[in-house]
């Protein structure tokens, strides 16, 4: 980071404030603050480059197509899907323009969009868009090109959705050994897999198998990434709502705990995202018989909730009746 700072002043001082190379250096800083998982930062960096960069160089510009791409890759982290698949579309078109359409950059924009589509459950779109992505990488790169790991991975996703898992586990398993034989054992993607696949192994109702994958998936999460970081986070919720399921209710709070901070930390106290954590933590401490900080943190779900959500939604609806639980069995 200090070394890309000290690029930075020293670009603004040779070229000015407005120049495609302070626009880079501006670039970097935000994939810097991407990789730590500090997305304010990342936006404010990413959209002074994306300004620059129209103005120096134009609206259809490549390198305006990879500001809109890294912009889309913020709001996607934040949960922000329908922004994510504005930026993604807006650097499409751009890529189209200038690359024609089987171009190996065309691939990876169309793989960002299948994700989006894929997290808001239009699973048509996710599938055309991941099959364009699929068919494109194979002819261009090749079997073996870790893209087409990516591609596998989001197919893996749509037909978990789908719930066929067998399908989902055979292309999950192909993206693993595309990673493994590119990148090695101990790789962050071979994490991702690993993550992936214990998904798919706790809807199958294989609980040790998913735990046995999360714990991999850990491993190299912590080594890699530290205990930190939002993907660790993600594997500290994993572990703990397969516990749940299990019945292992000490166990599950504790990976619960392990995750809401890292959650706050990186993306605020009201995120949405932290409604189910909050909500799954105030029933792991009911089914202990555990129902002070049971009414706490399903309190702390129904907030975020009723201002994210409106209170009329299902889930509201949901911890409602959670905490109407909690009121029966403490006065029994």
């Amino acid at each position: 980071m200090e070394n890309m700072v000290e690029s930075l002043a020293l670009n603004k001082c040779e070229f000015g404030d407005s120049h495609p190379d302070v626009a880079a250096c501006l670039s970097s800083i935000g994939d810097i603050y991407i990789k730590r998982g500090d997305y304010e930062e990342a936006l404010e960096f990413h959209n002074d480059s994306l300004r620059i960069r129209k103005e120096a160089l134009g609206e259809n510009s490549l390198d305006v197509a990879l500001s809109y791409l890294s912009l889309g890759d913020i709001h996607a982290s934040e949960g922000k899907l329908n922004k994510a698949f504005e930026e993604y579309n807006e650097a499409l078109s751009i890529r189209l323009q200038c690359q024609g359409e089987n171009h190996p950059d065309i691939a990876r924009t169309y793989h960002k969009m299948s994700q989006v589509c894929e997290q808001q459950d239009q699973l048509d779109k996710a599938l055309e868009y991941s099959e364009k992505c699929h068919s494109i990488i194979l002819n261009t790169l090749g079997g073996n090109h870790p893209g087409l790991a990516d591609a596998l991975t989001t197919m893996g996703n749509i037909n978990c959705s789908r719930k066929d898992f067998e399908q989902a586990l055979k292309f999950h398993t192909e993206a693993l050994d595309i990673r493994k034989r590119n990148y090695g054992d101990t790789h962050p993607s071979i994490a991702d897999s690993y993550h992936l696949m214990a998904v798919v192994y706790k809807l199958m109702g294989d609980l040790q198998l998913s735990l046995d994958y999360h714990r991999k998936s850990l491993n190299i999460r912590v080594q890699s990434l530290g205990g930190d970081h939002p993907d660790t986070a993600s594997t500290f919720l994993g572990l703990a709502e397969t516990y749940m399921q299990k019945g292992t209710l000490v166990e599950a709070i504790e990976y619960f705990i392990k995750a809401a901070p890292i959650k706050i930390e990186k993306l605020g106290d009201n995120h949405p995202e932290l409604i189910d954590v909050y909500k799954n933590m105030g029933l792991a401490y009911m089914g202990l018989k555990n129902y002070n900080p049971a009414v706490e943190f399903l309190d702390k779900s129904l907030d975020i909730a009723q201002e994210e959500l409106g209170p009329h939604h299902s889930t509201v609806e949901a911890i409602l009746q959670a905490k109407d639980g909690v009121k029966y069995a403490s006065a029994e």
